[in-house]
């Protein structure tokens, strides 16, 4: 299988860039889309979609239970874009897979932040986000 090429990425520009990567994990190829999405984050990180492509990188993570790995990018992507349009998302995926690591107290202190700085979040993320408060036993 071919690995991503980062002159490749350069070359075709951002959008088509971050495309490319976001097929490979419609696709089901977590590691391949994991590497495309790391050099889309390496050549283009001021980019407006680069906290999509970090929120995308923890998903290829959190699908194969590395969820180190995961909350790791979720957590880059929250501070690294923390008023972007992804940021509610990276903060509930970071929260759950603290949650996944056994580490409830950190997941219930991420999940308080999201309803605190996020309380207008779309209605699927405020959702998610008690029941995974419930899951944790948060207060």
């Amino acid at each position: 299988m071919p690995s991503v090429d980062q002159h490749a990425v350069s070359s075709i520009g951002p959008e088509e860039s971050y495309d490319a990567a976001y097929q490979l994990l419609r696709r089901a190829d977590y590691s391949q889309a994991e590497q495309a999405l790391r050099l889309f984050i390496e050549t283009y990180p001021d980019h407006q979609l680069t906290g999509n492509a970090f929120y995308w990188l923890g998903e290829t993570f959190y699908v194969r239970n590395d969820y180190e790995q995961a909350a790791l990018a979720f957590a880059r992507g929250y501070k690294s874009f923390p008023s972007g349009p992804k940021a509610p998302d990276n903060l509930l995926k970071l929260g759950i897979s603290l949650r996944g690591m056994e580490q409830n107290a950190e997941a219930c202190h991420t999940f308080a932040k999201l309803k605190l700085d996020h309380s207008n979040a779309p209605a699927v993320i405020l959702t998610r986000l008690e029941q995974e408060r419930a899951k944790a036993g948060c207060q």
